[in-house]
């Protein structure tokens, strides 16, 4: 579960930056029309209506044709003069049995991707809550049989999302629990107990500076962003489809289907990457949009290693209570609902008690009042919020 917890941590915050509806969005059949994979139904798909003055997108052309496309890790060289010894390079993932998609399935996710994209850029700011469920095979709870249970997570954890496009973002879990033991009585829920906050995320990002409050060891941790990463858009970060990105970054990096479990007023698509970079990170992620607002309300990411059976590592989160600023509102009165939004990505006040730690672009870092000297060791990567 390491490298997939510390996926987004280049731009920090899940943002959950899906616009606002203006019009009512398309409606999809009250079934789907999709059945299991390569066996989707033949017929017209839900149409999803296009926003005024949109253009269709082309699909991307070559390697990186898609600016932010992510492409496979180069393989290191091996230092002249070393001991030849096996190289660890991840192999180039392969597309998922369900590809090629049938036309009319191709079309219907072409179709959402665009009309996500033209509503995203709606979106000024955005505030919501989450719950996160999470599935560890290790610790977590067993089986009678002491094989890992798929259905019941470790820990429990409520926190709350803020973001203002393009790049500013805060994570922070107000509540985490552990599973402590079965149910007390036949048909009742797990035992869960409370953490101390502790243990818990907590992350400010003003788009140039990662602050980390580190609580157990009372540090607070400034970790600056390297120049070409400083100002851009979360979109372009490790899950585009996060953040409703350019439909052709999604696709130049995923293959991307949609679920049978659609329908009822949810839009489901499922991502896989194409890239060694993203499948060290994680094996496939599902999302769910609202289909009205287009609004994420649920996100699913398996763990690289991945197995139902034998290793169902896997954070889910749900999404609620969202308050979108767009761009709807009258330019006087956005200022005016921006500029206190603003103040959650201000430098954090120090805690007292606590001593700050910069971390530079270039891997080095200072602590302020023992003699400014920057340190030779390296602070390790910071843990991410998303994905898990």
């Amino acid at each position: 579960m390491t490298r997939c917890r510390a996926a987004t941590i280049g731009l920090l915050v899940l943002s959950i930056a899906a616009p606002v509806a203006a019009q009512t969005a398309p409606r999809p059949e009250p079934q789907s029309r999709y059945a299991p994979p390569r066996a989707i139904q033949a017929g017209p798909q839900p149409a999803v209506r296009q926003v005024a003055g949109q253009e269709p997108v082309r699909e991307p052309q070559g390697p990186g044709a898609a600016s932010g496309a992510a492409q496979p890790a180069a393989p290191r060289v091996q230092p002249l003069g070393s001991a030849i010894a096996p190289i660890d390079v991840a192999p180039i993932p392969q597309p998922p049995a369900w590809i090629p998609l049938a036309p009319d399935h191709e079309k219907w996710v072409n179709q959402v991707l665009h009309y996500w994209e033209a509503r995203s850029k709606k979106i000024k700011a955005l505030t919501c809550e989450f719950v996160r469920w999470e599935y560890d095979p290790v610790f977590g709870p067993k089986l009678p049989d002491k094989t890992p249970d798929p259905k019941t997570p470790l820990t429990i954890a409520k926190g709350e999302i803020k973001y203002q496009e393009p790049d500013k973002g805060k994570f922070h879990v107000l509540e985490l629990s552990r599973y402590s033991g079965p149910p007390t009585m036949p048909g009742g829920r797990p035992e869960y107990a409370p953490l101390d906050p502790i243990f818990a995320e907590h992350w400010v990002s003003d788009g140039k500076i990662v602050f980390e409050f580190d609580s157990r060891n009372k540090r607070l941790i400034q970790r600056e962003l390297p120049p070409e990463m400083q100002g851009k858009a979360i979109a372009d970060g490790p899950l585009p489809f996060l953040f409703g990105a350019r439909a052709e970054t999604i696709k130049a990096r995923y293959w991307v289907r949609g679920l049978p479990q659609g329908g009822n007023g949810k839009y489901w698509l499922e991502a896989v990457p194409k890239s060694r970079q993203d499948a060290q990170n994680f094996k496939a992620v599902t999302i769910v949009l609202d289909e009205k607002t287009y609004l994420p309300q649920l996100l699913e990411v398996l763990a690289p290693n991945y197995d139902s059976k034998t290793n169902p590592a896997r954070s889910t989160y749900e999404f609620s209570k969202h308050d979108v600023i767009d761009d709807s509102i009258n330019p006087r009165e956005l200022i005016g609902k921006l500029n206190p939004f603003t103040t959650a990505f201000y430098a954090p006040k120090l805690p007292a008690g606590w001593t700050r730690v910069m971390q530079r672009a270039d891997g080095s870092t200072v602590v302020p009042g023992a003699s400014g000297a920057v340190e030779s060791t390296k602070l390790t990567p910071p843990r991410s919020p998303l994905p898990r």
